[in-house]
């Protein structure tokens, strides 16, 4: 880093945004976590049931069905797994969120890790599956990892 005359690290540009982005990841799954945590013990299809009646959707809708369908399917056992993992990876975006902020060498490390090993998920899921926003996330994650590598190669610590 370089210093200016009153001894001072100038920050890096690129890392603060990219602190403030897993950040907000972190904020996000936190946040599903609690609402994960908040449908154990309820009769989680009866409530959007309701919520579906109140909003007078179209009860014969085919996604509506479909996402009746998948609920169903959680138990609480289930959705405490889910919990458990988002509130995981809301710890794990946190510390690569500060570490980043503080410049440190091994969130650079921990991020290009972190990134690279979903890389091959999220191409599955995009062949599997089309949509935008797979192709937009595939795109930010390989731009996250690319800009990562150049600037651990390039910067001297």
């Amino acid at each position: 880093m370089k210093r200016d005359k009153k001894n001072k690290r100038s920050r890096d540009k690129g890392l603060l945004p990219l602190a403030l982005f897993k950040w907000f990841k972190s904020l996000v799954l936190f946040l599903v976590g609690v609402g994960f945590l908040k449908l154990m013990h309820h009769d989680i299809e009866a409530d959007v049931q309701a919520l579906v009646n109140d909003l007078r959707v179209d009860p014969d809708n085919r996604y509506l069905g479909a996402l009746l369908t998948k609920l169903d399917l959680l138990d609480d056992k289930k959705i405490e797994a889910l919990s458990g993992l988002t509130f995981a990876y809301s710890a794990l975006f946190l510390v690569e969120g500060t570490g980043l902020f503080f410049e440190k060498r091994w969130a650079e490390y921990l991020t290009i890790v972190a990134t690279v090993s979903f890389i091959p998920v999220e191409i599955y899921e995009l062949l599997k599956a089309p949509s935008l926003l797979k192709c937009a996330a595939l795109v930010i994650n390989v731009a996250i990892a690319v800009f990562l590598v150049v600037k651990v190669r390039t910067s001297k610590r």
